[in-house]
């Protein structure tokens, strides 16, 4: 009786509902790799929405940069063969006149001085000072202006942060792009199939950043090149969170004709 007992007892332990420990850990083991790969899964979500947001404030940064500096360009040409572009400009510093009125004597000029205040390969906030003609001006002759009354802050407007220069690649090595770059019509029209307000525009050099546009160069200036790269509010680069623009503005009434000898300037 005793021996049966014990047999009846083994059978319902072996039967009894339960894990080993072999079980728990194998179970454990799987629990722990599927989150593994669901947290893999999260961070990489996490990384791209992240990437997505930083370009999108970079993109949306740099429009409006490019934006606030070209309307003021696009603005500039004040009568014919009037020279907006002003000597000292350089590739980080662009002088320039220009003016806004319904009137047809405009009674009041602008003088701006953007400048780029970062150093490459480091960025810089782009800063507009702007100063109003004197009273006494007398258009269109406000390049003669003997005063200019400051109208920006003291610390000039801010028309964007986190800029960079554009950098492109040459002979294998990257070289940055000058946020402002000045052309002047070529004294031969191009035969390339370009539209004669582009095809005919020669740089004018200035290799170092140091140098600037002398009286002479100013007057020939007739067009200028903006180019800059955005990064987002945190300053970000790497993947992709960057934007890059350019911009090019032609002082100009009418396009040029494309005769053998172009004889045109800014603003005619």
């Amino acid at each position: 009786m005793q021996m049966t007992d014990f047999a009846t007892n083994r059978s319902r332990a072996r039967d009894a509902a339960g894990f080993t420990l072999i079980e728990i850990l194998v179970a454990m083991t799987s629990a722990i790799i599927v989150m593994g790969a669901l947290f893999a899964v999260f961070l990489v979500a996490l990384h791209q929405s992240s990437k997505i947001a930083d370009a999108s404030q970079a993109t949306q940064a740099g429009r409006t940069t490019m934006a606030k500096i070209t309307d003021e360009l696009q603005s500039a040409c004040l009568a014919p063969e009037f020279t907006p572009v002003l000597e000292k400009s350089t590739p980080t510093t662009l002088r320039f006149i220009n003016a806004y009125s319904r009137e047809s004597v405009i009674p009041k000029a602008y003088l701006h001085e953007i400048v780029w205040t970062g150093t490459a390969p480091n960025p810089g906030k782009l800063i507009d000072y702007s100063r109003a003609s004197a009273s006494s001006s007398v258009w269109p002759n406000f390049t003669s202006s003997s005063s200019w009354e400051a109208i920006s802050p003291a610390g000039g407007t801010v028309l964007g942060e986190h800029i960079y220069e554009t950098e492109v690649e040459v002979a294998g090595k990257k070289q940055p792009v000058p946020i402002f770059k000045y052309y002047k019509y070529a004294t031969k029209s191009s035969s390339t199939s370009e539209s004669s307000s582009v095809a005919t525009l020669s740089p004018l050099t200035l290799e170092v950043e140091k140098e600037k546009l002398t009286s002479a160069e100013a007057k020939e200036a007739a067009s200028v090149l903006v180019s800059l790269t955005a990064a987002p509010a945190n300053n970000y680069t790497k993947g992709g969170r960057i934007a890059e623009f350019s911009n090019q503005v032609t002082f100009a009434f009418t396009a040029p004709a494309s005769e053998a000898t172009v004889k045109g300037g800014p603003c005619q």
